[in-house]
């Protein structure tokens, strides 16, 4: 009697007559091109679902460039917007921080130096002012007393 077939030999039978039923394969469908197509499929999928999150940090980034470049040209008012709560807004918040201080601090030396050159200038102009009336009173008495001789 011959022993029955066991599952491994029926299961081996099966895929050996399911692939002579069959057409024949492609070769780009055959183990390794089959994994790299879904993997490159995989790729793009990922790369479009990621694109509109990428863009939007890339935005914010391009903003605050472009308000860095700014101020760095000579525009002292220049802020930039601070959205959301990560590293980036982090980033805006402490740079419009520094461009107030900054802001500030170009002011009061404007300012200091107005007023330094007001008080210097007040001396100056009261010196100016008496030295002129010393000589046109000098001019005047010399005049009255070439007059009286």
């Amino acid at each position: 009697m011959k022993p029955e077939a066991g599952w491994k030999d029926r299961i081996l039978a099966a895929s050996r007559s399911t692939r002579s039923d069959s057409a024949p394969r492609s070769p780009w469908s055959r183990p390794p091109f089959g994994f790299f197509w879904t993997l490159g499929l995989v790729g793009i999928a990922v790369a479009l679902a990621t694109y509109p999150i990428i863009r939007k940090l890339t935005r914010r980034l391009e903003r605050l460039q472009q308000g860095v470049e700014q101020w760095g040209a000579g525009a002292l008012g220049t802020r930039v917007p601070v959205q959301g709560n990560d590293e980036v807004a982090f980033l805006a918040q402490r740079f419009n921080t520094a461009a107030e201080r900054i802001e500030a601090l170009v002011n009061s030396h404007k300012s200091l130096l107005a007023n330094a050159s007001h008080e210097l200038r007040s001396p100056l102009t009261r010196a100016r002012v008496n030295a002129e009336r010393d000589e046109a009173t000098r001019k005047q008495r010399a005049s009255s007393s070439a007059s009286v001789q």
